[in-house]
């Protein structure tokens, strides 16, 4: 690996260009100076060699890379770790202590997927790929190339690799797709100085085709699952229509998204228009009430239900990213002025559930209108909430939530037990962020988020000595918690502190 120095100078370089107006330039240049005398000898894990980000806009209109990330938010990425700006910087270090990061990591390779072995797996390389991925991205050692390289070959290059459906397979592949595809993407759209490790176009096609494809058109792209079973299985979906340019099986995926018309039963549809429901009428008594939005699923359990905000919020990430907008009523991809963003679609309903949702989480009491969780032959109604798992705040959806919708320029002021609840989750979080095990835990949605993120969703100022901390080139072991023990501050929270309208 080659070395290359953590310096200083691009820190004051940047000090300079946003404050040479009110700084003595001088002061500053000396400063600069002093700065690269100073740290000569910390070494990093950052080469010479910088990788070029470049936005590839397709035939069909796809943008690439564009599975969870983009190359502007890949740029945004390295400079955040390079500078070491939160929270880039903070996710990244984590990243670097996961099972995932060295260069010398097992792969499975998986020769076809006939049960949740296989799914173990595929989704163990899928993860693999990503990391490596990343990590040639922000450091530019091509070596991080050849685990993701030998990848998608290896699964380009299977046959009958995915022959039937099995038990909650929908459930844990798509996942594990849409991250497989992210890493592709990243792969096919940057050029390496070795051409040995060049991701070509046949390469690509070969891996969608004989591994992607199988799984999308067996268990993916299905209307009728149960509330968070459909966004579960839509993640994969959606990545593998843009993976494959697929203009009308990615308008089918946006539509299932925001409205799903076409599910065989709208009382457990998933899509956000059903699941995320204006309800006006009480279910068991008929009477029209108030239209309240409620997030359906909380009368299942707090688990699944929140299971529908993390993935919403993966899936519209894809589709903002690709600059789609939606028609304001039927969601569906619309060129017209009136289109909006698929994470605002309904007057923001999506936020306004998570909310709903966040309110009673955290302990207040809230109205719930019962409400179907199943119409046909046999309906079926939530007459209330379930409280099981009520007041679990450990979740990376929230970060990734907030981070995301801070970034775009939402007010959470106006959703004040949403705020609460991400405040709290991102101290609770710290030890899964800085340990790598947010990475390291496969049923985890979302992980991905800080590497799709606007330059606009920075907190805080760059703080040179975490760049350093995240880039050495022996990193330190995070000093976490020992194993279930936690912080009663990072968890209580002062109902008293906060009076709801």
């Amino acid at each position: 690996m080659s070395k290359h120095i953590i310096s200083l100078e691009f820190f004051f370089l940047e000090f300079y260009r946003s404050y040479r107006s009110i700084v003595d330039k001088t002061l500053v240049l000396t400063f600069f100076l002093l700065a690269g005398y100073f740290v000569h000898a910390q070494e990093s894990i950052i080469t010479n060699n910088k990788v070029k980000l470049e936005e590839i806009r397709s035939e069909a209109g796809f943008i690439h890379p564009g599975i969870g990330c983009t190359a502007e938010t890949l740029e945004n990425l390295r400079e955040g770790v390079l500078k070491g700006q939160s929270p880039w910087v903070d996710y990244f270090s984590g990243l670097r202590r996961s099972k995932y990061a060295g260069r010398n990591v097992r792969m499975r390779k998986c020769e076809r997927i006939l049960n949740n072995g296989g799914i173990g797996a595929f989704t163990d390389d899928a993860q693999l790929a990503w990391t490596q991925a990343i990590l040639y991205v922000v450091t530019g050692n091509e070596s991080y190339r050849e685990i993701p390289l030998e990848l998608i070959k290896w699964y380009g290059s299977r046959e009958d690799f995915f022959p039937r459906a099995f038990p909650d397979s929908h459930i844990k592949l798509g996942k594990s797709v849409y991250v497989f595809c992210a890493a592709a993407e990243i792969m096919r759209y940057t050029m390496p100085v070795d051409e040995n490790l060049i991701v070509t176009a046949e390469m690509i096609r070969d891996f969608e085709q004989n591994a992607i494809r199988p799984i999308r058109q067996t268990i993916l792209e299905h209307k009728g699952y149960f509330m968070n079973q459909h966004t579960y299985s839509l993640v994969g979906y959606m990545a593998a229509t843009i993976l494959a340019d697929d203009r009308l099986g990615y308008e089918d995926a946006v539509e299932m998204t925001t409205v799903n018309k076409d599910a065989p039963n709208q009382g457990f549809n998933g899509a956000m228009k059903a699941v995320c429901r204006m309800v006006d009428k009480d279910a068991v008594t008929g009477e029209l009430v108030e239209p309240c939005v409620q997030l359906v699923e909380m009368g299942r359990d707090g688990a699944h239900a929140f299971g529908n905000i993390d993935n919403l919020n993966l899936i519209t990430q894809m589709i903002d990213l690709q600059e789609t907008k939606v028609d304001p009523v039927s969601g569906q991809v619309t060129q017209n002025a009136n289109g909006v963003k698929s994470c605002s679609f309904l007057n923001d309903r999506l936020l306004q559930a998570a909310e709903y949702f966040s309110r009673y989480n955290i302990g207040y009491g809230i109205k719930w209108i019962p409400v179907y969780s199943s119409l046909g032959e046999r309906p079926a109604i939530y007459k209330n909430i379930c409280p099981e798992y009520r007041g679990r705040i450990n979740m990376n959806g929230y970060p990734a939530f907030y981070y995301r919708f801070r970034g775009l320029g939402y007010d959470f002021n106006k959703y004040p037990a949403l705020k609460i609840s991400v405040l709290k989750a991102i101290e609770a979080q710290k030890g899964r962020i800085e340990t790598g095990e947010f990475i390291s835990t496969l049923h985890n949605n979302n992980f991905d988020f800080f590497a799709g993120l606007p330059k606009t969703a920075a907190v805080g100022v760059p703080d040179l000595q975490k760049a350093q901390i995240a880039l050495a080139l022996d990193q330190e072991d995070f000093a976490a918690l020992p194993k279930g023990i936690r912080q009663v501050e990072d968890y209580y929270i002062d109902l008293s502190a906060s009076r709801f309208r």
